[in-house]
């Protein structure tokens, strides 16, 4: 486009009205559910350029159009902060939007504050989100664009003509300030109303971490109950089970749980009731002989107490100790009660043991029918797809489905197609790729376990 020179002015401001045509999103993330969701959000209405490396990036902003750029800070790990400060002081007019977690957010503070990271997006993110951030990060670069520079000053004229003249463009000057002033407050109204909807989302987060972390709070006091139960802590137990109940955990699981708590409740019951109490005539003997009264029985009641607790290295030293003070009936008879006890209890260990592996298939078979979705697990290595030629020549696009078990290393297996949009077209390829992506392993009660996932495969013939 071709001007003269008076309508420098209007051609520049017009030229900037347009940076929102132009400008173009570079993505750098090693997150393939991030980039995807980012690609549903824009959906070809921006040219997109996706980078796995950091060394890319600023080819990309020196040769094309670039106004704006998202970094996952996961992916620059702890030299993210330094990174940022040297493209924005390269690039001054570039929009930086970062994505992370909490805990990325919290290493970027300062740069938020100070306007260096225009936006901070909280993974995962969602298509509605994401768009609201990109439009956003796109109205801050318009933005920036149109600031032109002062006009220069002007000299004054003694000639009346010439000071006419003058005076005119002057006015012509404060009509066009007047009209820039009034489109300016035009633009921000619109920002607003755009920008209520993100508030929204942003202030929707904090419930849905709540919501996260009372699931999180249930599943410990599961796990509590769990091991309470398999070390005989059954007090502990009961209240764990109880409190999960109240915070309104129900199914199967906490079902299983409660029904060996009650046995073991009754097993418990039937030991105390086979256990020997005094009988009446050592009783009268305690009456009748000096030697044998209340401070002879001291240690003996000690050692049935000691019994019922089924602590039985306290009942023996307890014995040792009435001998000599006590009759050697009444010694012999808590040494019974202490033989049948101790036998009892061994044989509850060994059904506790056995128990041991039908309660942890169970439980493990819950976490494996509880399948989460994958952008809920942290993504540590993908691999490209590889699209079908077939599907390539017939200009198909298209998704799968698929269910997959992330083991205690991290690796995939045992995936299964869920559904797919075209059954038999992208499903191997989808399958292909999947085996050899890895994932961080899921950790519960300190140790990793098996859970499974769920994620859709996107097949577009735009990349």
């Amino acid at each position: 486009m071709l001007a003269s020179n008076e309508n420098d002015g209007a051609l520049e401001t017009q030229h900037f009205s347009l940076a929102s045509d132009i400008v173009e999103l570079v993505v750098f993330t090693t997150d393939g559910a991030t980039m995807q969701t980012l690609r549903e959000a824009v959906s070809g209405a921006r040219r997109l350029w996706h980078v796995t490396a950091a060394d890319k990036i600023s080819d990309l902003l020196v040769a094309g159009e670039v106004g704006i750029v998202m970094l996952d800070v996961h992916d620059l790990q702890d030299s993210a902060a330094r990174f940022i400060g040297d493209i924005c002081r390269q690039f001054p007019d570039l929009v930086v939007l970062a994505t992370g977690n909490r805990d990325a957010e919290t290493t970027l503070a300062g740069l938020i504050s100070a306007g260096t990271v225009y936006r901070f997006v909280h993974k995962p993110l969602s298509p509605g989100r994401a768009r609201l951030f990109v439009d956003a990060a796109v109205r801050k670069h318009g933005e920036q664009r149109r600031r032109l520079p002062p006009p220069a000053p002007m000299r004054t004229a003694s000639n009346p003509r010439i000071l006419g003249m003058v005076l005119g463009l002057l006015v012509l000057i404060v009509a066009a300030c007047l009209l820039r002033l009034y489109r300016s407050g035009m633009e921000r109204l619109a920002q607003s109303a755009g920008a209520a909807p993100a508030a929204q989302s942003v202030a929707g987060a904090p419930a849905a971490q709540a919501a996260a972390a009372a699931a999180e709070d249930r599943e410990r006091l599961l796990a509590r109950a769990e091991n309470a139960l398999l070390e005989d802590r059954l007090d502990e137990a009961g209240a764990a089970i109880d409190a999960a109940r109240k915070s309104g955990v129900e199914g199967s699981r906490i079902d299983f749980l409660a029904a060996q708590l009650a046995k073991s409740r009754e097993r418990l019951r039937l030991s105390q009731t086979h256990s020997r109490p005094p009988t009446p005539g050592h009783a009268a003997r305690e009456q009748d002989t000096p030697a044998q009264g209340p401070l002879a029985q001291q240690p003996l009641s000690a050692a049935r107490s000691a019994i019922e607790r089924r602590d039985f290295d306290r009942a023996d030293a307890l014995l040792q100790t009435a001998a000599g003070v006590a009759s050697e009936a009444d010694i012999q008879d808590v040494h019974r009660q202490l033989a049948e006890t101790r036998h009892q209890a061994d044989s509850e260990s060994r059904e506790a043991a056995a128990a041991r592996p039908d309660l942890d298939a169970a439980v493990k078979q819950h976490f494996l029918a509880d399948i989460v979705p994958a952008s809920t697990l942290v993504l540590a290595r993908s691999t490209p797809l590889e699209y079908p030629e077939k599907a390539r020549r017939s200009q198909v696009e298209g998704w799968v489905e698929l269910d997959f078990t992330v083991a205690e290393t991290g690796e995939v297996r045992d995936i299964a197609v869920h559904r797919a949009s075209a059954p038999g077209l992208f499903e191997q390829a989808a399958i292909d790729s999947l085996s050899q992506w890895r994932y961080q392993p899921v950790v519960r009660d300190s140790r990793p376990v098996p859970q499974r996932a769920r994620i859709r495969i996107r097949f577009s013939l735009v990349s």
